[in-house]
């Protein structure tokens, strides 16, 4: 299940601010204020760490839940300094069959091709993009999105 899942926030800045920014999400104001990334640092990045997945795709709620708590975090530190990734570690699928292989009925879903296919699709869905950037690398990363949904 996802409530074993962890999460963590790291920035490159350890620089003291004497006042949260104010565009960070409401929940996070304040966790963090010696680590807030100044705008012009060329070495700040932000990292989100997710951690132990167990991936059921009988119940995603909770992953999209998840996901849209940390995209305005992602979206706050691309438009601050574009330096933005996302990292999983520990286990992508649930450890224990998910009703995916009729054929087999008691196959553990973590490992398998489909849990990898599902985990790439939740990750790829963190993409963050800055809606002010109106060149050509958006215009080919839609193309290029197309292509792979096809």
């Amino acid at each position: 299940s996802s409530s074993s899942s962890s999460s963590s926030l790291q920035s490159s800045s350890s620089r003291s601010s004497s006042s949260s920014s104010s565009s960070i999400s409401d929940w996070s104001k304040g966790l963090f204020p010696d680590m807030e990334a100044l705008p012009d640092d060329p070495t700040a990045f932000r990292v989100g760490i997710l951690g132990d997945l167990h991936i059921d795709p009988r119940n995603m709620v909770d992953y999209e839940e998840g996901r849209a708590h940390w995209i305005p975090l992602l979206q706050e530190a691309q438009a601050k300094h574009g330096n933005v990734a996302i990292v999983s570690l520990g286990d992508l699928g649930e450890s224990k069959n998910c009703d995916h292989n009729p054929i087999n009925p008691t196959e553990l879903y973590a490992g398998t091709t489909l849990c990898h296919q599902v985990a790439a699709d939740y990750l790829s869905s963190f993409v963050v993009t800055n809606d002010s950037d109106d060149n050509d690398d958006n215009d080919n990363n839609e193309s290029s999105n197309d292509e792979s949904s096809s």
